[in-house]
């Protein structure tokens, strides 16, 4: 955050990732201790694939997942 001022940059985010309701959802779950400790977890993405919703999906097949990474929420 700090280089990010540094150098004028922004950032941004998608609050329907982490604040939706089903990820809620899975933190007063987590937090009530309802299933327990969790030892792992398993993420699945539907989509029609990037091409669709991308003009330029390159930078998504990257060595080292690209973008993918960026996908998921971490709880």
């Amino acid at each position: 955050m700090a280089l990010g001022r540094k150098k004028g940059l922004l950032i941004g985010n998608a609050p329907d990732t982490f604040l939706g309701g089903r990820w809620q959802t899975v933190r007063k779950l987590l937090d009530r201790g309802v299933i327990g400790q969790p030892t792992g977890v398993a993420a699945f993405v539907p989509t029609h694939g990037v091409e669709r919703h991308h003009p330029n999906p390159d930078f998504y097949y990257d060595k080292g997942g690209g973008r993918f990474l960026t996908l998921g929420p971490t709880i």
